[in-house]
C-alpha cells in the first residue's frame, strides 16, 4: 500500500509539471478587441505581442481578464503587461498578470 501511494504522488507531481510546461509568459500591451483593435463584435481584453516582427493578438480569458478590460475599454488605450498563461489557438487563459 505504501508503494501505491508513493507512485500515485509521483504521477501527480509529474502531471502538474507537464501542465506547467504548457504555460507561456508573454510581454505586450492589453487593448480592447472591439474599441481599439476593431477585431471583435463585443468588447473583450486582448494581448498584442510583437514576435519576430509580426504582431500577434491573443484574446484573454480568466478571472483577471475582466479587470484588465476595465482599464482599456476606451479607443486608443492600452496597458503594458507581462502575462503568464496557457495558449490555445488565439486565446490566452490567464494564470498570472504583472502590470508594468
Amino acid at each position: 500500500m505504501k508503494y501505491i501511494t508513493t507512485i500515485a504522488l509521483a504521477l501527480g507531481f509529474a502531471a502538474s509539471v507537464a501542465f506547467a510546461a504548457d504555460e507561456a509568459a508573454l510581454v505586450g500591451k492589453v487593448q480592447c478587441a472591439k474599441c481599439t483593435l476593431k477585431t471583435q463584435d463585443k468588447c473583450q481584453a486582448a494581448l498584442v505581442v510583437t514576435k519576430e516582427g509580426k504582431e500577434l493578438v491573443y484574446l484573454l480569458t480568466g478571472k483577471d481578464a475582466a479587470g484588465l478590460h476595465k482599464d482599456v475599454c476606451k479607443p486608443g488605450s492600452s496597458v503594458d503587461v507581462k502575462i503568464t498563461g496557457k495558449i490555445t489557438k488565439d486565446v490566452l487563459a490567464i494564470s498570472k498578470v504583472e502590470k508594468k
